[in-house]
């Protein structure tokens, strides 16, 4: 019977810690002081990218590509001479499809075919971007879209709106510490919650006629932005 009494007793203090652990627990969580920071940094892109390609239309199948593969070649041959490194010329895309006269009234008679070939190019120098397109336009494209401005390696730009963003967040927990007139501890979870490379697309651009310069380009700053989440604890 003692031995009994003596378990029981045993399990009545084991189960008093154990509720004691869950309460320091439930206390450890209410303890902390959760914020969200925010780190930007403005800087000028360094690099430019930009669709562009050929779109030929002829009776057959044959003949629309064969003129698709010579316009492309002279674009290629264009963009070589204004100085693009061909490792920075990738395809994007080539497409041949059929093409219909709906207002006839046989809408499935097949009229010709139309060829499309697009490449992406990476220009480096910005201040030449409007000439290397307008020389790829007098060789014959004239398909170009989707322009666009970003970083080569946004990493070192990244890093600083990380740092950026720790420091909002620490200075909005510390806010809020004083206001409430406790201390601010240690840091108990850090995460990133966003971030991204903006890119900017000059919507401005258009193609220009053959005795063009250069078609007209506006290059903006990008902002880096990254966004983190902090939890304190509270002393």
């Amino acid at each position: 019977m003692k031995y009994l009494r003596c378990l029981t007793v045993l399990a009545g203090l084991g189960l008093s810690a154990g509720a004691n652990d869950v309460a320091a627990d439930e206390d450890e969580q209410l303890r902390r002081i959760e914020v969200f920071g925010t780190g930007s940094v403005a800087s000028k892109p360094d690099l430019a990218l930009a669709s562009l390609g050929v779109q030929t239309f002829a009776k057959t199948v044959q003949q629309a590509v064969a003129a698709n593969n010579t316009a492309a070649e002279a674009v290629l041959a264009a963009l070589g001479h204004a100085g693009i490194d061909p490792h920075r010329i990738s395809t994007s895309s080539f497409n041949v499809s059929e093409q219909r006269d709906h207002s006839r009234e046989n809408r499935d008679l097949i009229v010709g075919y139309r060829a499309s070939n697009m490449v992406t190019v990476a220009i480096v120098d910005l201040d030449r971007v409007g000439v290397i397109l307008q020389e790829a336009i007098d060789a014959g494209a004239n398909n170009i879209s989707n322009l666009r401005f970003t970083l080569e390696d946004p990493g070192p730009v990244k890093r600083q709106a990380r740092i950026n963003a720790v420091t909002d967040a620490r200075q909005r927990a510390q806010t809020l510490a004083t206001a409430a007139n406790v201390e601010l501890g240690k840091v108990a979870i850090i995460r990133e919650t966003s971030g991204h490379t903006p890119v900017y697309k000059d919507r401005r651009m258009r193609l220009e006629s053959v005795s063009a310069q250069s078609v007209p380009i506006q290059v903006d700053e990008l902002e880096v932005t990254v966004q983190i989440e902090m939890v304190f604890y509270i002393e």
